[in-house]
């Protein structure tokens, strides 16, 4: 695979500064009512009208339309209208008497109101008028109110013939944050909305984010976003024109392309800015292009559909002999257009599908589809599956499996309760001594003694990583079969020379995942150094599913029994991954429950993430490397010393400022937490929050000195970098810790 244009920067659908402004208006909002919108509506728009649009003033701006365009907007609304009753004809009532005398049923009922946003900021958007408030109408809803911002005295004539001629019963002439608010909280129009549904800026959308709960949604989305994929029958101008046309969404709107044909890649990338040259709004599409736009030439159009399920990305068209295929193949997309003649602006404006899509920002349309699917079935258990049916504990256990290039993979209730089976599993006996580095989180420890094994602590080097002269000195003193290392905050040790120690002293390795997923030592894998790996997809991990775990090995016996100790009963042939019949013939009798296998709603949502996983990994590097850039030539702050076997994961950075004083430490932390920087300090006595120092699990009994560990824990600070930071958010965040260790230490 070759990245022929890569972008410069990576688009988010909010950062934090838009999310403190909108939860400031909203907080405004919800005390003061009517009054903090109208003092909004004045700021932003110079509004100083009635927002409630007047039958007479609502007549005037539809005569004001001319005939042509109207004739547009109708046909533009007898298509979508056609295609939503299609859909509403789709989802059925039905009832099903499931056992003499109890019979079940599901009732498809519209909410009472839905609130529709339409967007008039750069573009006045009339197909979006028709995508909401039509779809609304065709599912029955009986109050439609509709908001679009004012341009000038008025909202947009065609946009408020478009709401009309759909069914809206109010419109409100209000855009912005204020007016999904208004909508939400019923204000003006005294009829709360059940939903709020639409497209709009980043601070529309983060306002749908932020009230989602108190009303219901139609989706999260980011900037939109648009890919094509092509082979050598596609015409390069065809492709350039598509890409151009939907970066002029806006300076933050990525468009891709995949193609398995390089020339084809070389001779669009040559026609872009030429094509974009033509554009009345060129600029717009040059920074679109410059900072998002990417092209990725693949080996085969199999690898096309692996970049493209990872991207998933909102619009998908398919430029590329045999459609049919890709159709068949393409998993993770919103809308698809198959065809050169199948143009994504056909469904922005009148094919008849909704443009209202959630973006890569969010769980993939095909991930919450399956999540809502699982939902509706009730079928949540993991076992509970019809005859010939895969369910989504099963599909991701045999996914994962193949991401990681293993046989097998149990998917868990969570990370710890996988450690614990892997030891089990492996054979672990009462009181057996088991080999830990001494920095991890309370959860490895306590997964070691719910084995029923005796944790083994080994001191850590000035990297984060298991000290090896220590770690050979504790296998020769405590006769440990067992190390279970862990790769805590995504420090990976010297694997080569850990696994050559496991082999002289005969000790099994088993790998603590939870935050290397995705990394790898040497082009290998972590998870793939031992004889077993486990994984966490606790939220703030690579994947997350709120609680959960995997666990994956390539051999037949560990498995067999990790499989019964998760809860199979004799359903154990219905997991994904299972070695042949005949390693369960004694171990399915010998092997207690310990019932703690995944369910499938956690699984279904994890499916739709997996594609994404290495997408992200590479989002992750790009903040991690902007923040330890900032810090890295500060000679007060000490850095981990990365060595290049190792292909980490930056999902959190740790640092150290050894010439801090103790007393000097906590107000280091206050002091950038007063700035918005939240630290965590792995050297404190007492367990704080997520974070605890070995010393303080006493249930261990009296622990060995490892005076070590203490001095290097003493003065370290750990950050989590999520993805919803920006690269400029850790610029700034790497400055904050810089002036703070500088304003202590001089």
């Amino acid at each position: 695979m070759l990245q022929l244009k890569k972008p410069k920067q990576q688009a988010e659908a909010s950062d934090r500064q838009v999310r403190a402004t909108v939860e400031a208006m909203l907080e405004d909002i919800g005390q003061r009512g009517e009054t903090a919108v109208s003092e909004l509506a004045l700021k932003f728009d110079n509004w100083q009208g009635d927002f409630v649009l007047s039958a007479q003033k609502k007549q005037k701006l539809i005569d004001s339309v001319p005939d042509a365009v109207k004739q547009d907007i109708e046909f533009a609304f007898q298509q979508v209208y056609r295609f939503a009753e299609a859909q509403r004809d789709s989802l059925q009532s039905f009832e099903v008497e499931t056992h003499p005398g109890v019979t079940l049923g599901q009732r498809v009922l519209p909410v009472q109101c839905a609130g529709c946003y339409v967007p008039g900021g750069r573009y006045a958007h009339a197909a979006s008028a028709i995508m909401s408030v039509a779809t609304a109408k065709a599912a029955g809803v009986p109050f439609v109110v509709a908001a679009s911002p004012p341009r000038g005295a008025a909202i947009d004539a065609a946009v408020c013939y478009a709401m009309d001629l759909a069914g809206a019963d109010m419109i409100l002439e209000m855009g912005g944050v204020h007016a999904v608010a208004s909508m939400a909280l019923g204000l003006f129009t005294g009829k709360p909305a059940d939903i709020i549904v639409g497209p709009g800026n980043a601070y529309v959308a983060e306002a749908k984010r932020i009230l989602f709960g108190q009303v219901g949604i139609d989706v999260f989305a980011g900037p939109t976003e648009s890919a094509i994929i092509a082979d050598d029958s596609a015409d390069a101008m065809t492709i350039a024109v598509d890409l151009t046309s939907q970066a002029e969404h806006g300076v933050n709107s990525p468009v891709w392309l995949f193609t398995t044909s390089q020339a084809l890649a070389e001779h669009v990338a040559e026609l872009m800015p030429k094509v974009a040259a033509d554009m009345p709004n060129a600029d717009v599409v040059n920074q679109a292009w410059r900072d998002y736009g990417e092209i990725i030439v693949c080996d085969s159009r199999e690898e096309v559909v692996a970049v493209s399920d990872r991207y998933a990305s909102e619009h998908l068209q398919v430029m590329a002999a045999d459609l049919e295929w890709w159709k068949q193949h393409l998993n993770n997309y919103g809308s698809l257009f198959l065809g050169e003649g199948s143009t994504v602006t056909h469904g922005d404006k009148c094919s008849g599908t909704n443009h209202i899509l959630p973006t890569k920002r969010a769980i993939p349309a095909s991930g919450i589809e399956a999540a809502l699917q699982v939902m509706q079935t009730g079928r949540l258990h993991r076992y509970n599956s019809r005859p010939g049916e895969i369910a989504a504990a099963a599909q991701l256990e045999r996914e994962f499996a193949a991401y990681m290039g293993q046989p097998y993979c149990l998917a868990c209730t969570s990370g710890g309760y996988a450690l614990h089976i892997a030891l089990k599993a492996a054979g672990i006996k009462p009181g057996e001594p088991v080999l830990c580095n001494a920095f991890t989180l309370a959860p490895v420890p306590g997964a070691i003694d719910n084995a029923g094994g005796k944790p083994v602590l080994v001191e850590i080097d000035r990297n984060y990583c298991v000290d090896l002269t220590h770690l050979e000195r504790m296998m020769q003193q405590s006769k440990a079969r067992f190390f279970l290392i862990s790769h805590m905050r995504g420090h990976i040790a010297d694997m080569d020379a850990v696994a050559a120690l496991c082999r002289q002293y005969d000790v099994t390795l088993i790998e603590d995942c939870a935050h290397t997923m995705g990394a790898s030592w040497n082009g290998k894998k972590s998870g793939r150094l031992g004889k077993i790996a486990c994984f966490s997809t606790q939220t703030y991990k690579h994947m997350n599913s709120g609680e959960g775990g995997l666990l994956t090995t390539d051999d037949d016996e560990i498995m067999a029994r990790a499989i019964i100790y998760s809860g199979s009963y004799m359903l154990y042939e219905r997991h994904g991954t299972l070695p042949a019949a005949a390693a369960f013939a004694d171990i399915k009798l010998d092997t207690p429950n310990y019932s703690g296998r995944m369910d499938n709603l956690r699984a279904a949502i994890l499916l739709a993430q997996l594609p994404l996983l290495d997408g992200n990994c590479t989002r992750w590097n790009a903040r991690y490397q902007t923040l330890e850039k900032c810090l890295r030539h500060n000679p007060q702050i000490q850095l981990a010393q990365r060595p290049p076997q190792e292909d980490f994961v930056g999902s959190s950075l740790q640092f150290r400022v050894e010439d801090l004083e103790p007393q000097q430490v906590a107000t280091f932390i206050i002091n950038c937490a007063a700035r918005g920087v939240e630290l965590k300090w792995f050297g404190a006595s007492e367990p704080q929050g997520f974070t605890s120092r070995y010393d303080s699990w006493r249930y261990l009994g009296e622990a060995s000195p490892l005076p070590q560990t203490l001095a290097i824990l003493a003065t370290t600070f750990d950050l989590r970098i999520p993805l919803t930071f920006s690269v400029e958010d850790m610029e700034l965040i790497g400055g904050i810790i810089a002036d703070e260790v500088g304003a202590i230490l001089g």
